[in-house]
């Protein structure tokens, strides 16, 4: 009998240390605060595709990576959506400023590229 209540005792220190490490993760990885939201234009540098075959439709998958440079000269990815801009286009981006100092940027898919 005390064989198998060391084995879950130990199956529950494991879980804990596993979800303590998880926990402190997710706090280090993962930006605090509410956002504060706004635009910025970047200009594209480098497009990337990729494709692959859907697991459950087994239909083409085309993921779009964009590395853009924004007004302040920083260069950054970022994911692309329906057709794709060429180098040089002027995008608008969705910049979110969390209070930690991360910034996070997402493609406007109603702006797209910027005329």
């Amino acid at each position: 009998m005390a064989d198998g209540f060391g084995y879950v005792s130990n199956r529950l220190r494991f879980l804990v240390v596993v979800m303590g490490f998880a926990l402190v993760a997710g706090l280090w990885l993962l930006p605090q605060g509410a956002p504060v939201t706004g635009q910025v234009s970047a200009t594209v540098l480098e497009v990337n595709e990729g494709t692959a075959t859907g697991l459950r439709s087994g239909q083409s998958v085309t993921l779009v990576t964009l590395r853009v440079r924004l007004e302040t000269g920083e260069e950054t990815r970022v994911q692309g959506l329906g057709r794709p801009p060429v180098v040089g286009d002027t995008v608008m981006l969705l910049e979110s400023a969390y209070p930690d100092g991360k910034r996070r940027y997402r493609l406007l898919p109603e702006h797209g590229v910027a005329d």
